[in-house]
């Protein structure tokens, strides 16, 4: 099973990645709400030191307290981190973030508002390629 953290600070686009993700073998470890509370996830800091580090990320630009793309810029720049694919999930139409989210190293780039069927429809996709495809590194960063 594929372990994800999802960061995104909208309650509702959190309840449709829960109910998307709850008949998929990937699964959702962690919801972050903040840039910061990803950061420290992703590193295993304070409260988060015993949780599995996640094997992709689901990351929404418009963060509190930093954005995602500054919280994708980290994770990039994190030796023991870099090799964890990003997936960027925005509401975001322009053109800058798209061209910025790949730069700093986003896999890809979805855009928000998606109803149900469709996040399910691209869990599923996710799953496949993540799970059977692409080789992704486990226990990145942690003993």
């Amino acid at each position: 099973m594929l372990e994800v953290l999802l960061v995104d600070d909208n309650e509702d686009d959190i309840l449709l990645a829960r109910r998307a993700f709850d008949r998929s073998r990937l699964r959702l470890v962690h919801c972050a709400r903040s840039g910061p509370e990803a950061l420290a996830y992703l590193r295993g800091e304070g409260e988060f030191r015993r949780m599995p580090c996640p094997a992709l990320v689901i990351l929404d630009l418009n963060m509190p307290g930093l954005t995602g793309l500054e919280v994708l810029e980290a994770l990039k720049t994190d030796e023991t981190l870099r090799a964890i694919p990003v997936l960027v999930f925005t509401a975001s139409n322009r053109p800058e973030d798209v061209e910025a989210a790949y730069s700093a190293g986003a896999a890809t780039f979805l855009r928000k508002p998606i109803s149900l069927e469709q996040f399910r429809v691209t869990v599923r996709e996710l799953e496949q390629y993540w799970t059977a495809v692409a080789d992704v590194p486990l226990n990145l960063g942690r003993p």
